[in-house]
């Protein structure tokens, strides 16, 4: 079967432990892209023998220490060399799908008559090697997959996400992209969370006080749906659930940044 015409794009540094299984769900892609940050495992083995592209992070993207405090940057580095317009941006701990590569196929081979050029992809986690059916998080949507002639640039330091029309239509994928829990709750709250809440809390200070104070209100509006989520998704619906501590992790990250935004943004 014929390569997708589609590029992959992936942002690594000290990926080596789950890349493998990143490269391997996108093989039927025609172009891979690697954005590394300074990896000393073996990523860039890995990514080499998965025929890659691989591209550094620029230095203003980085700190002293070489952590990467700007996402949107690398990532728009990766839009000025992909040779395809059709892009799908994928982290390197996760996988996609046969159902949704075989979807995202179907979209790029209709070209200029797709239904539409910017999709918001589903997102499902797997935990010990189960889907996930049920969590607080869920529905979950980003929008990893479009065309690039109908978007701009990313934006946003933290939480990135690609800037397009407000009149582009938006479309869902039908299928899911695996998302696997591969690290402990601590370790994701040390590793991870910690981080991403300081540069959160940090790109508020930037704003109007009419935003500040809508960001507070989606904050406080966020978090009061999440404590209705764990009672009503966690009891009332069937499936197999996230444990119950990794939900949690997700109502501590939002409570953590609400406190932070108002001692050090209001």
């Amino acid at each position: 079967m014929s390569k997708i015409n589609c590029t992959i794009c992936i942002l690594t540094k000290n990926s080596a432990s789950t890349l493998d299984r990143a490269l391997d769900s996108v093989s039927n892609f025609s172009e891979i892209i690697i954005c590394d940050g300074g990896s000393s495992d073996a990523t860039l083995e890995i990514a080499t023998k998965h025929g890659a592209k691989i591209i550094k992070q620029s230095s203003e993207f980085l700190d002293e220490s070489g952590k990467l405090i700007d996402y949107s940057g690398p990532r728009n580095q990766m839009l000025k060399e992909v040779k395809n317009d059709w892009q799908f941006h994928l982290d390197s701990d996760e996988a996609l799908t046969q159902n949704l590569v075989d979807e995202i196929r179907s979209i790029v081979n209709k070209g200029s008559n797709a239904d539409n050029f910017v999709y918001l992809v589903r997102r499902k986690y797997v935990f010990k090697g189960k889907i996930i059916d049920r969590s607080i998080s869920y529905p979950s949507f980003q929008y990893r997959f479009f065309n690039r002639l109908h978007v701009t640039q990313f934006t946003k330091k933290i939480h990135e996400r690609i800037r397009f029309n407000d009149s582009e239509p938006i479309g869902k994928t039908k299928n899911f992209q695996l998302v696997p829990l591969d690290m402990t709750v601590e370790e994701m709250w040390n590793g991870k969370y910690k981080k991403y809440i300081a540069m959160e809390v940090d790109s508020y200070k930037e704003r109007t006080l009419f935003n500040k104070i809508k960001s507070l209100l989606n904050m406080s509006k966020r978090l009061g749906s999440l404590f209705a989520r764990l009672f009503t998704r966690r009891i009332f619906r069937s499936g197999t659930k996230l444990p119950a501590d990794y939900d949690l992790l997700v109502i501590k990250y939002q409570w953590v940044l609400l406190i932070g935004f108002l001692r050090n943004v209001m």
